[in-house]
């Protein structure tokens, strides 16, 4: 008799048991506005950060970065990262209707691209309205760099420090400057016919036997003291360049070795991307500025494909916009 007690007791905890379990598993899916626990992000690398130089080291801080869960993917290729102004509010809303839109790309509807901004310090003002964009797009990397152009050097080197801290697993960066259209599937089309797609190496339209500026007036005043030789090495064109993670990782790693300045072009994918053993491939045949050729709205093609997908020298959002649907558009000459 006492056995038989013993089993009902057991058969009773059982079934309040699976009872229970029942009720975990189902009720959250009957009512999911009561259960639901949104996943939690993760805190990520540290926000504070040090660049170094030869001659200094700099410590700046990430004020603000977009949730980036979605480019840590294996299936990601590419981060696309705009250098702004807090203010071109206008500019960046005109790229997110061009160029970097999931509806003119196939490559960013299926998640293979992301496209973010990195800014200056704002002041309380401009918080107030970059907290509406951020709400909104959530494509903001706010640093507390101070905004100059002589400072875009330290600006170029955040988005190398946060596309190899928050996308570790993407296998491109393209820095591409907010005056610049460029057809992303296009430039995806031409990269993949390529070999060798990760290499240590940086695509662009390559500058050739450029002298220093030795003038003091000049914008680009480079003294002997920081570069002696007749010539810089070779260089990427500054308004938009392709590096893989092997030359970003081997840029970073090689600042500490070279005194800074503030061409940011020649500095990184010249005189370091030289040292570090970066080569650059030109692909001065698919990148223009907007002159008289680009207007004339044809060019050469390789297999009904325009060659030319990037084209800089758009200044305000009407030209860019005017600008992408150009490049959209181009007819082939062959």
């Amino acid at each position: 008799m006492q056995r038989i007690t013993r089993f009902a007791t057991i058969k009773k905890l059982l079934v309040i048991l699976i009872g229970i379990y029942a009720i975990s598993i189902f009720l959250p899916r009957l009512f999911p506005n009561y259960f639901y626990s949104p996943p939690k992000r993760p805190s990520g690398p540290p926000k504070q950060r040090t660049m170094h130089f030869y001659n200094s080291s700099i410590d700046y801080n990430f004020m603000h970065v977009p949730n980036t869960l979605k480019c840590q993917k294996r299936s990601t290729l590419l981060v696309a990262i705009v250098p702004s102004i807090v203010n071109n509010s206008l500019i960046r809303t005109a790229i997110r209707e061009t160029w970097a839109s999931r509806s003119e790309s196939e490559a960013i509807q299926d998640w293979e691209v992301f496209v973010y901004f990195i800014l200056s310090r704002p002041n309380e003002e401009q918080w107030k309205r970059l907290r509406n964009e951020i709400g909104q797009y959530d494509d903001l990397i706010i640093t507390d760099l101070e905004e100059s152009y002589d400072n875009l050097v330290y600006k170029v080197y955040a988005a190398m420090d946060f596309f190899r801290a928050w996308c570790p697993k993407v296998k491109f960066l393209l820095k591409i400057d907010d005056d610049v259209v460029v057809s992303i599937d296009r430039m995806l089309y031409f990269l993949e016919r390529e070999s060798a797609m990760a290499e240590k190496s940086i695509r662009c339209k390559v500058w050739m036997k450029a002298k220093p500026k030795r003038e003091k007036d000049s914008k680009w005043f480079v003294p002997k003291s920081v570069w002696n030789k007749q010539y810089f090495p070779n260089y990427c064109n500054g308004p938009v360049y392709l590096m893989s993670r092997k030359a970003v990782d081997a840029i970073l790693d090689y600042t500490a070795n070279f005194t800074m300045f503030q061409i940011e072009d020649v500095y990184y994918t010249g005189i370091i991307a030289n040292a570090a053993g970066v080569s650059r491939l030109n692909w001065s045949r698919h990148m223009l500025s907007e002159d008289t050729i680009f207007q004339k709205g044809k060019c050469k093609c390789e297999r009904s494909i325009p060659l030319w997908f990037a084209v800089h020298s758009f200044k305000g959002p009407n030209k860019l916009k005017a600008g992408f649907s150009q490049l959209k558009y181009l007819r082939c000459l062959n």
